[in-house]
């Protein structure tokens, strides 16, 4: 493949393949069709490097747009819930995902914290 052809945008079948699968859009054949490509072409798209750095990228996005509501649901528990005991439970799943728990590594931790920050 020459430096031109990676140097491409995507078109716009391939945005909508890569929309299709972010969607968890299955089988595979079901996404191609959305994209209005065979198959086999959709197989071969999977291949590009620029195809799989977007399709990674808009997961990464989505990933992280559910963590921030995944979080605001705990949070919500946490501070409504009329358990003591559910009240408890949320705000430890929150300390360990903040990895302010015995052992945790909060390095590690710090560097996951951004990624979500910086994609929310």
């Amino acid at each position: 493949m020459s430096k031109q052809e990676t140097d491409k945008p995507l078109t716009p079948a391939q945005q909508q393949a890569v929309q299709s699968l972010a969607d968890g859009v299955r089988p595979l054949r079901a996404a191609a069709q959305a994209a209005g490509v065979s198959l086999s072409t959709l197989m071969r798209w999977k291949k590009q490097p620029l195809f799989r750095r977007t399709l990674e990228e808009t997961l990464r996005e989505r990933l992280s747009d559910a963590a921030c509501g995944a979080l605001s649901v705990v949070r919500e528990i946490m501070e409504n819930a009329d358990s003591d005991n559910v009240r408890l439970s949320a705000a430890k799943d929150i300390l360990d995902r903040a990895g302010l728990k015995p052992g945790g590594d909060k390095k590690e931790t710090d560097n996951e914290l951004r990624v979500v920050v910086e994609y929310h």
